[in-house]
């Protein structure tokens, strides 16, 4: 017993020696993996109540209108976020969606904190992927590689045409969807083909029969089972028509929301707060 705690107190030194040289190894590894790691579509989302949204509660307005003239490079690049892609915010739902490019999403909760955004929302982080990726991961997951769907064109509405949908200016709308496992196109066959077909659609007489002026983005979530559609539209009433008509319905419980970009949502909450020559004090101090 003796012999072994002479033994092992000899060894400690060298053990401890090769546990600090392994540590800057690791801390390299690391780095090196996180800079050569492909950055992937993550979804923000974000919801609060009626109280702290900045329409309605002025120093959430002044964080909000801070943020927006904020430099995001440094905490992009300290979090590993590549690209901020889309951001979409609904002030009578409360909610809001970023989707970023991110090498490393376990630090987008940090990113948020840092940024100020989940000081007054609620936030999940969800794994997305575009329209397109989905064709391409169903088509290979269920063989379907020589699928050649039969399509049909819609035949335009008389409506469509009249003077006053001309007239109207199209609003920004998401088109939420969320369904079970089991009617998933990564899981259902069936599905998978009607999404397929959908991709291959000239998509172009149904949007004009309702009214569906663009479709702006397309992101779903295998994990989640959701999707959001981003559209452009003269007439929100018909898109329950619009969808069904594309058989998105059949498979998807679906809500429409109106939707702001942030853009439109600073506009906003500096004339709702009388907040027009209001200059965050970051900002000044980084022009001075």
């Amino acid at each position: 017993m003796k012999l072994l705690k002479q033994s092992l107190a000899k060894t400690k030194p060298f053990m401890y020696a090769s546990i600090i040289a392994l540590v800057p190894f690791f801390a390299r590894s690391g780095s090196a993996q996180s800079a050569s790691a492909e950055p992937t579509l993550w979804g923000i989302y974000g919801a609060h109540n009626r109280h702290d949204c900045p329409v309605n509660n002025r120093e959430t307005a002044k964080e909000v209108i801070a943020l927006s003239q904020m430099d995001l490079k440094p905490v992009m690049d300290k979090y590993g976020v590549t690209a901020v892609v889309d951001q979409y915010h609904s002030g009578l739902e409360h909610t809001l969606l970023w989707v970023v490019e991110t090498k490393e999403p376990h630090k987008l909760e940090e990113f948020t904190i840092e940024l100020g955004v989940a000081r007054w929302n609620d936030l999940k982080f969800v794994p997305e992927r575009t329209f397109a990726d989905v064709i391409a991961d169903i088509t290979a997951l269920h063989g379907l590689e020589d699928f050649k769907p039969i399509i049909e064109s819609a035949p335009l509405s008389a409506k469509s045409s009249s003077a006053e949908s001309a007239s109207i200016q199209p609003t920004l709308w998401g088109i939420y969807g969320a369904h079970n496992r089991h009617d998933c196109p990564v899981n259902n066959r069936e599905t998978a083909k009607e999404v397929i077909a959908l991709s291959q659609m000239d998509l172009e007489p149904v949007m004009e029969k309702y009214d569906v002026t663009a479709v702006v983005d397309q992101y779903h979530s295998g994990l989640e089972h959701t999707l959001l559609w981003v559209v452009q539209t003269k007439e929100p009433h018909k898109l329950e028509e619009f969808t069904i008509d594309l058989g998105v319905a059949r498979w998807n419980d679906l809500k429409f929301v109106p939707e702001r970009t942030f853009a439109d949502v600073i506009t906003d909450v500096r004339a709702l707060h009388g907040l027009e020559d209001w200059t965050p004090e970051a900002v000044t101090e980084n022009n001075q």
